[in-house]
Formats: C-alpha cells, structure tokens, sequence
C-alpha cells in the first residue's frame, strides 16, 4: 500500500502534507490514508516507511503512532549525517515499533546512469519482507544481505570482537546500520524501546502476528453459543493452531487455557469469554561468546607419540 502527497515548497506545509488528516468528506490524506489500506485494497500495511522524510522528528512520530495502530513495524530513517546525529535523534523515541536504520545507501541508477544516495528505510523494509519468506517471521533481518547496494552514503567499520567499532556503538544505542562483511548487511535487532521486554523487534512482530492470525482464525467464534463445547472447541483450535507454530520454530513453547477467573457469570452473561496465551519466542542470537584459552595441558602428548 502506497500513499503520496504533493511536493511544496514550504517544508512546514510539506511536513503536514505528509502526516496528513482526514477532510470533512472524511478521505484520509498523506500517512494516514495507510488506515484505508485493508478496506480499500484488502491489504493491512504492517512495515512503515516514508523515505527520508521520516528523519523529520514529526514525521517518525506520527509513523510510530500509526504503526501501533496496524500493529506494523516504523521503520525510521536516521538523520544520515554523522554517528552522534542518529543517536540524539533515536532518544526522541521509546516506542516498541520504532525501528531505526543508519546511514543511508548507495544504489547505481541506471535513469541517470550513476551511483545515488537513498534512504535504507525502503531497502529494510524489503529485506524484512525477504526474512519473513525464507526464513520466516519470527526471523530476524540482521546479518542478511541486501541485493543492489553498492555502498553506504558515509563509512560504518565493522571489526568482529571490537565493541567499540561505529557499527556496535552504533547497535548499543538502539540503531541498527549497515556494515560491509561480504556484502553489505544490514546489522542490528533492536527496536527504540524503553522496555526491556521489547527490545528485540523480532519478539514484537512474533507477538503482532501470533495475534493476528489468532483473531483471523477464529473468527468463526464471534457470535456463536456459548456453551461447553464452545469453550473446549475454541480452546482445542487455539492450542492446534500454537502447536503449528511450535513445530514450526516459530516458537519454543506454549500454554493455552479459558481463564476461570475472568469468565465470571456476570462477564458470560455480557458475551465475554477469555482465553489465556502465553508462549516463549525464539530471541536472536546478538551476541554469541567464544572463550578461547591457550594451555600446555597435551604438550606432553608429542612425547607419547614419539615412543
């Protein structure tokens, strides 16, 4: 789902133009026409960009607002100027779906037959959309390949080990970049939360789409009886539905149960039924650890074999 707006000359205006609003005949415009998406195009968008323009702190704003509308993904440009820029810009935010990406890419064009600069949110955004195929949603993008990139718009070293490369000082602000390391990679899994709980972005969009398929499966539900056989007939569908999942890998494991304490007469009585689901996601491995030692412990064993 695309939206667009006119170019003006006014940036303020401009700014406007792309958050956009809805008029008195009700049509929504600039960014928030995204919430048209599944009524018009039956198509719910659920990664966020506006290139470039969403380094304009109003902007990224109103993406992240929309993104926990849609239950989607707001994936920020960085101001694509220096290292200090990206992160004074990142403590604007403490959002779970706030996604940001620095420095920008360089692409050869070949309408102007050139090497230009671009955004990364666009190019993440399809490298999110390639994980979810090849390796699934519960996935993350960091350490894959982008395809078509030649370069970055301004020099990110990576040195394996070295927690003071830009790249990892980068990662330890909650910035995901993009390193050279046969291939340009984009390299970080962090969204810009202030809880701990949600740092991975992958546990937040396992979360979204555990919860979407959930509603959309069971629709079924909504409206019927309820009786014993409902509650056990939702309650075996949902665990089915988990236990594809586990199988899967998308998760490690799961409990599901009707909550005996919600699903009071007077809640029953209202049509509220409620089911527990809880599962353990499967985190990335940011940060694997090698302990190598050196020691004499077998140097004895060249006498062994000399006998």
């Amino acid at each position: 789902v695309a939206c667009g707006v006119a170019k003006l000359e006014d940036a303020a205006l401009q700014t406007s133009a792309i958050i956009g609003g809805v008029l008195a005949s009700g049509k929504r415009t600039g960014l928030q026409a995204l919430l048209d998406g599944k009524s018009r195009f039956n198509a719910q968008p659920r990664l966020l960009v506006a290139p470039k323009h969403s380094a304009n702190l109003p902007v990224g704003m109103a993406l992240v607002s929309l993104a926990d509308k849609l239950r989607g993904l707001a994936i920020l440009d960085g101001p694509n100027t220096t290292d200090e820029a990206v992160m004074e810009y990142a403590e604007n935010f403490g959002a779970k779906r706030a996604f940001m990406v620095d420095p920008g890419i360089q692409y050869w064009d070949t309408g102007v037959s050139a090497t230009v600069n671009a955004p990364a949110s666009a190019w993440v955004a399809g490298l999110f959309a390639w994980t979810d195929n090849e390796y699934g949603f519960w996935a993350s993008p960091s350490n894959k390949e982008f395809v078509g990139i030649t370069g970055t718009t301004r020099s990110i070293e990576f040195l394996d080990g070295d927690e003071t490369c830009r790249a990892n000082l980068l990662n330890n602000a909650n910035i995901t970049t993009i390193i050279r390391d046969d291939g340009f990679r984009l390299w970080g899994n962090r969204t810009l939360s202030s809880d701990s709980k949600w740092a991975f972005v992958t546990r937040v969009r396992t979360m979204d789409i555990v919860m979407d398929a959930i509603l959309f499966g069971h629709k079924w539900a909504v409206d019927r009886s309820i009786t014993a056989t409902y509650v056990k007939d939702v309650t075996e569908g949902l665990q089915a539905f988990m236990r594809d999942l586990k199988n899967q890998g998308a998760i490690i494991n799961f409990e599901v149960y009707a909550d005996i304490e919600l699903n009071t007469a007077s809640q029953l009585e209202q049509g509220k039924v409620y089911w527990n689901i809880r599962f353990t996601d499967v985190p990335p491995a940011e940060n694997p650890n090698f302990r190598v030692e050196v020691t004499n412990q077998w140097l004895t064993e060249v006498l062994d074999q000399a006998a």
